[in-house]
């Protein structure tokens, strides 16, 4: 706005504050009654602010709003970032991009076309802040091309630098952003090349408890450089929805284990790469989870069980969202320690009655029944699909 020399149209300021914290609010306000200390100048931070931390939740807030005027006709645009087709770009193309995003609305075919700013064929929060910034002018122009692209990403200061890479898989282009895979590990399975024989699907099955599906060997694909782990209807009637579940015909014990995985971003739905033995082998229950839920893909849940004693849950921020392309996860495992890695970096720690009975190493993807308070309830969305593009196993 200070750019601009107004103030941008539907963007949030700040309102009266009688503190008078800066020189024009002590200028313009002194005397005056806590109401009333508002003043349209802009000099005066501290009662006309435009924040980011205050139009952030306000456009969350929009999105959840239906703006559609059935009133007006639409005017046909071919102008990139205008979603809307009014004719011009503004705030309002990035309520109805991320609308669109979290499947709240739709847009017509052109709308989708100027929506899709980075050229991706989709709509995704990206071209939505893409948007975002052409607006506030720290781009200079739409469409963006994601290849050229050279604006660093906002992190967690906290996260450790991710150093992308510029790959992308021929089917959807999927990104990945992950370390590269250890070919001379000493359990390799790359569903980039076809199939593998460590693996099998779990096929006719249910585990019950919380998981609302049974396992169906149909909801595994390998192809277009990646596995397939789908949650969808259950065409036989027998549970309430079909998951799927990958599974070693071997169980391995301590080592580093790492998948390169992209994850399912949906209310009350679990992507999951782990080690996992029990009692249908006559083994200890003894499990490493790393577990994505899919009411919030920016973190990824860290757990393990020893002889069936769990409680050892450990959110951790990503500092991205998981579901947008391919990162790798994993876990060293020793008898004294489990270290969890994200994208090569070490993130979580846990040195107290670590588990030591070899299992199979697994991933699955299911939705939850009657755990709304971990997962959220699940809104029965399908087919909703979680992808890994590797396996390894290094002893």
């Amino acid at each position: 706005s200070m750019a601009n020399g107004t103030a941008m149209k539907g963007m949030l300021v700040g309102g009266v504050n009688s503190h008078l914290e800066d020189s024009a609010a002590k200028a313009y306000c002194n005397g005056l009654s806590p109401a009333l200390c508002y003043v349209d100048n802009s000099e005066s931070y501290s009662t006309n602010e435009i924040t980011i931390y205050w139009n952030s939740p306000f456009t969350y807030l929009l999105t959840m709003t239906n703006t559609a005027d059935s009133t007006s006709d639409p005017v046909v645009s071919g102008l990139p970032g205008d979603a809307d087709e009014s004719g011009e770009v503004d705030i309002l193309d990035v309520v109805l991009m991320n609308r669109v995003f979290v499947g709240v609305d739709i847009v017509t075919k052109q709308g989708f076309q100027n929506a899709d700013v980075d050229l991706d064929q989709k709509i995704t929060l990206s071209d939505s802040m893409n948007v975002l910034r052409y607006l506030v002018h720290l781009i200079d122009q739409l469409p963006i091309d994601v290849e050229e692209d050279s604006t660093e990403p906002i992190t967690d200061p906290a996260q450790p630098d991710i150093e992308p890479t510029t790959e992308a898989t021929e089917s959807g282009k999927i990104k990945d952003f992950g370390t590269p895979m250890n070919a001379s590990a000493s359990a390799v399975a790359d569903f980039r090349q076809g199939e593998t024989e460590l693996f099998f699907a779990s096929d006719g099955w249910s585990n019950g408890s919380c998981f609302d599906c049974g396992w169906y060997k149909e909801n595994t694909k390998i192809a277009d450089g990646y596995l397939s782990l789908t949650i969808d209807e259950d065409k036989t009637g027998k549970y309430s929805y079909s998951g799927a579940e990958y599974r070693t015909a071997d169980h391995y014990g301590y080592g580093y284990y790492e998948t390169s995985m992209q994850a399912i971003k949906n209310d009350g739905v679990v992507s999951s790469f782990f080690t996992y033995t029990g009692e249908s082998e006559n083994n200890p229950w003894d499990e490493i989870d790393i577990e994505i839920l899919g009411k919030d893909t920016t973190k990824v849940q860290l757990n393990y069980y020893t002889n069936g004693i769990g409680n050892h849950e450990f959110l951790y921020d990503l500092g991205f969202d998981a579901s947008e392309g391919f990162h790798t996860y994993g876990f060293d495992w020793q008898p004294d320690s489990i270290t969890w890695y994200v994208d090569g970096k070490e993130v979580y720690k846990a040195t107290d009655n670590i588990p030591s009975t070899p299992g199979r190493i697994m991933m699955n993807t299911w939705p939850g029944t009657g755990v709304n308070e971990w997962l959220n309830p699940y809104n029965g969305n399908t087919p909703l699909t979680a992808r890994y593009q590797w396996v390894t196993y290094t002893q």
